[in-house]
């Protein structure tokens, strides 16, 4: 009887151990699917930036609606969480109210519910 059970023990720990080298095994797999997934992500990226600079019609414009809910700085429009570094400063979009607004993010002060 205690030798079934030690054999059942060391059968268990052996599953469990082979399983653990079988997870390990597997991340690397993972992380070079998520490296090729980010490197043509930034192909894809370049690719159209390429295309909307060759024929600026072709960029997508904003709704009026879309328009009203955006920040603008030097006159690009920004949708809301949008970061930018002006300088010493960095800058989100978001809301003042029902305006969208430049927040500074090192003091937290609202920058402008204007456009920049």
């Amino acid at each position: 009887m205690k030798l079934s059970r030690k054999l059942a023990f060391v059968i268990a720990v052996s599953a469990v151990s082979s399983s653990a080298l079988a997870e390990t095994t597997v991340a690397p797999a993972s992380d070079s699917l998520l490296r090729l997934q980010y490197a043509q992500q930034v192909q894809t990226n370049q690719l159209l930036q390429t295309l909307i600079a060759q024929n600026p019609s072709s960029a997508v414009t904003l709704t009026e609606a879309q328009k009203k809910t955006a920040c603008v700085y030097e006159n690009k429009y920004y949708s809301g969480g949008a970061l930018l570094v002006v300088g010493t400063s960095t800058i989100r979009c978001g809301r003042d109210g029902d305006y969208p607004a430049w927040k500074d993010l090192n003091d937290g002060k609202i920058l402008s519910s204007e456009s920049k």
